[in-house]
């Protein structure tokens, strides 16, 4: 599977603001700067997750971004869905190699249904906890 840029930034930007949950709108400047999201996309990205109704963006000076549903209601899937548009399989029509592609992306859908926004938040609050001491 090819992973777009737009949706690897849009996971970023949204791991930020699971970490983030209840604690009021981020700006997208500091989701850009703790994810490593150029600038050129972090509005693009945010502005499809909003028409998706996954975030609330806000403008203002104590404007920002924040999600809307639940970390652990929000799939990878539905960010994929959100801001992928070329994801949808095409009918196989008795094509044995399309009957495969269309099978592997079955399997790569399977995938993303099943990992949540909190699971990736919380891996990340997991790794960022682990303190390690190299000598």
């Amino acid at each position: 599977m090819r992973v777009s840029n737009r949706l690897d930034y849009a996971v970023r930007a949204l791991v930020e603001l699971a970490l983030h949950d209840g604690r009021g709108p981020v700006a997208a400047r500091e989701i850009a700067s703790r994810r490593n999201i150029p600038d050129a996309f972090i509005h693009q990205v945010m502005a499809s997750l909003a028409r998706a109704g996954l975030i609330r963006s806000t403008r203002g000076p104590s404007g920002g971004h924040e999600l809307l549903i639940a970390p652990d209601r929000i799939t990878i899937a539905d960010v994929a869905a959100a801001v992928d548009v070329d994801s949808r399989q095409v009918p196989d029509l008795g094509d044995p190699v399309r009957r495969f592609w269309n099978g592997l992306q079955a399997v790569e859908h399977s995938y993303l249904e099943s990992t949540t926004l909190a699971a990736l938040a919380a891996q990340h609050r997991d790794r960022q906890s682990g303190v390690s001491y190299n000598i």
